[in-house]
């Protein structure tokens, strides 16, 4: 098959890391691929991607203006990659399509139409004044409306399918796909540490405060100062065109200062006086050492979606104190792998506290942690199927897609025509 990967930016998140993931699969399946993207910076990247061919159409579009009008840009982005394509006459057999779905009217016509929800966009926006729900009335209709012209859907986790089935039910249900882990990357030895004579305690999100990191430094600030060997280690994705990531890193500095915490931005200096270390954009052979180098990961936002990184912790052996919400309830057994508890520092605390005081307990909880992922996630699991539903994609007869997209199109050329009437 010729499978094209529509994705707006490929960076270095969680998403990102499932797109690359899967066009290495469906490489190693046979199939030619090609990915299309709004933003790609070789400089900031998962290295994988030197293997894949990539295009960039749209990067002159602005994010937003004034850091506003975020939705708009990202549309108007997503419509401008979407119409390159169209007119490129790309000869494609399948589409996946994530994050965005306003494009898929327009690229129903190159292929038929895989659609990876991630999590409805709708319920990720806040809604902080009847002018902003009025703002997100159009762009939350128009999810709905072009989600349902996918030929298939899938999701990440039973957590976003009972989400989407709640608030932007589909004629056809969607399918659960598990990201999987390539396991082969984190088979690889312990070399170093930042700080090899301290006990890490561990947290890897982007800098995003939809994240909570201010919580891992709460619960740290409990009980510091009984581990004196102890380290807040707070790494992940951090860019500096994105305006939240800077201010956000900037408020969990100052929270740290508050509550009496010494932090730095790691530049390999000397972390001896050091409480909590931000590492910023961490390299995947960083985040490998550092996972296997840690006591243990704490996983701080509440309803992620399905999150990776716990996987990732739990195969290195580490276990996961994660909130009991969202895709940690499905990845992360409690007690077992790890800890799932409320987001509130003392419960955090807690746990950490356990896990720092306990060898045993921590050693047979890495132990159990690294079997479950074995058997559950590994990316051959999640190759296979994905394979299946790239071709379940393009059998598909959904008529109701079909009958959804005409109509929108129809409806659209109709304004189009009427418009004039009136100017």
């Amino acid at each position: 098959m010729k499978i094209a990967f529509v994705h707006p930016d490929l960076g270095v998140g969680g998403a990102e890391r499932l797109v690359v993931d899967s066009c290495l699969a469906m490489l190693k399946a046979g199939h030619e691929v090609r990915v299309f993207t709004s933003h790609f910076d070789p400089a900031h990247c998962f290295p994988e991607t030197s293997q894949l061919n990539i295009s960039v159409f749209g990067d002159w579009i602005p994010r937003s203006i004034g850091n506003k009008g975020h939705i708009v840009f990202a549309s108007l982005r997503s419509l401008y990659l979407a119409i390159v394509i169209l007119l490129h006459r790309y000869e494609l057999d399948v589409l996946f399509v994530d994050q965005i779905s306003i494009s898929i009217p327009l690229l129903r016509f190159n292929g038929k139409i895989l659609f990876y929800c991630h999590f409805p966009d709708k319920l990720l926006s806040r809604r902080d004044s009847l002018a902003k729900r009025i703002y997100r009335l159009p762009f939350d209709w128009l999810e709905d409306t072009t989600m349902r012209m996918a030929d298939m859907v899938v999701v990440n986790s039973a957590f976003t399918l009972a989400t989407l089935e709640r608030y932007a039910p589909l004629h056809t249900p969607p399918e659960i796909l598990y990201p999987g882990l390539r396991l082969d990357k984190f088979d690889q030895p312990k070399t170093k540490t930042i700080a090899p004579d301290r006990d890490i305690i561990l947290s890897i999100n982007r800098f995003e405060r939809k994240k909570d990191i201010g919580l891992a430094i709460q619960s740290y600030a409990l009980i510091h100062k009984d581990f004196p060997k102890s380290l807040l280690v707070l790494a992940g994705g951090y860019d500096t065109r994105v305006q939240e990531n800077v201010e956000y890193l900037q408020e969990l500095r100052t929270f740290c200062k508050e509550l009496g915490l010494e932090s730095v931005v790691y530049n390999n200096q000397d972390l001896s006086q050091v409480s909590v270390v931000f590492m910023l954009s961490v390299s995947d052979e960083e985040k490998l050492q550092l996972l296997l180098g840690s006591k243990m990961l704490v996983y701080t936002p509440v309803n992620e979606h399905f999150g990776i990184v716990p996987l990732e912790a739990m195969y290195c052996k580490t276990p996961v104190i994660a909130t009991s919400t969202g895709g940690p309830v499905e990845t992360v057994i409690n007690e077992d792998t790890g800890f799932l508890c409320p987001a509130q520092p003392k419960s955090f605390s807690h746990k950490m506290r356990l896990l720092l005081e306990d060898e045993p307990l921590r050693q047979r909880m890495g132990e159990s942690a690294r079997v479950h992922v074995q058997s559950h996630f590994s990316s051959e699991l999640f190759d296979t199927q994905l394979d299946n539903y790239m071709r379940l994609a393009l059998q598909s007869d959904n008529t109701d897609a079909v009958l959804v997209h005409y109509v929108f199109i129809a409806t659209l050329l109709l304004l189009l025509a009427v418009i004039p009437i009136f100017f």
